[in-house]
């Protein structure tokens, strides 16, 4: 857990447990390093998990920036922690909010955050397919990167995976791009070996990409299907 001091003088220190009348003394103070240090031990300590989140999605929306990052880290630690008793959709839908927060020099901790919730969260892939719908109408970026991660690390419907994943390479965000190569990626070695010509032939305009980022990423995956391919057995002949 960080301190409010940034740059060389961050500290780490570790959570000790409080009381929850002790918890809701500092809350109500002034005091930004023990905030946060109260809101990482709640996370980790509190047996009242709704009480906890209540809380730490009061604070994510704080004015003051490392407040706001302390709430964040702890609604990963929450999503850690008790991945099954967290409200997901609210928590996850406040950390997408808060992921480009440009007033927030640790928003770093919003993805970090963000990643502990769709590694422990497989099961909700239904609310990723829902992310990626609102996004074809609403065009929001952030959304939609933390979607396609998702449903690259949980989708079992592979068909559904290289669909959505088809329908960013395209995309104008480079970002997004990049997000629909890697979820390429991490289906390359569970797809039907039949269908790596087909994929391969997708991602081969990315290859010549004028962004290097996205150019290099094809080419990463282009060679991760040609291994695939290669290790499958050939078709008999008729």
């Amino acid at each position: 857990m960080m301190s409010a001091d940034s740059g060389e003088n961050r500290t780490y220190k570790a959570p000790e447990q409080i009381s929850r009348e002790e918890a809701l003394l500092v809350l109500a103070g002034d005091d930004e390093d023990q905030i946060g240090t109260t809101l990482y031990s709640l996370s980790t300590y509190e047996k009242d998990i709704g009480w906890v989140e209540a809380i730490c999605l009061k604070f994510a929306d704080d004015e003051r920036p490392y407040v706001r990052a302390m709430a964040l880290q702890s609604l990963g630690v929450l999503a850690r922690i008790h991945p099954k008793e967290i409200d997901y959709s609210r928590v996850l839908t406040k950390l997408i909010e808060r992921i480009l927060d440009s007033n927030n020099v640790y928003s770093p901790f919003a993805e970090e955050a963000i990643s502990d919730a769709l590694r422990f969260h497989w099961q909700h892939v239904d609310y990723l397919r829902t992310a990626i719908e609102a996004d074809l109408s609403s065009r929001s970026e952030t959304r939609a990167f933390v979607a396609l991660d998702g449903i690259a690390k949980c989708e079992s419907d592979l068909t559904f995976a290289v669909h959505v994943g088809t329908s960013y390479l395209e995309d104008t965000c480079p970002s997004l791009r990049v997000a629909a190569l890697n979820l390429f990626a991490n289906v390359a070695t569970k797809i039907d070996f039949r269908q790596v010509k087909e994929l391969r032939k997708r991602v081969a305009p990315l290859m010549v990409d004028p962004v290097p980022w996205v150019r290099e990423t094809a080419q990463t995956v282009d060679y991760l299907l040609e291994v695939h391919g290669e290790e499958q057995p050939a078709l008999p002949q008729p």
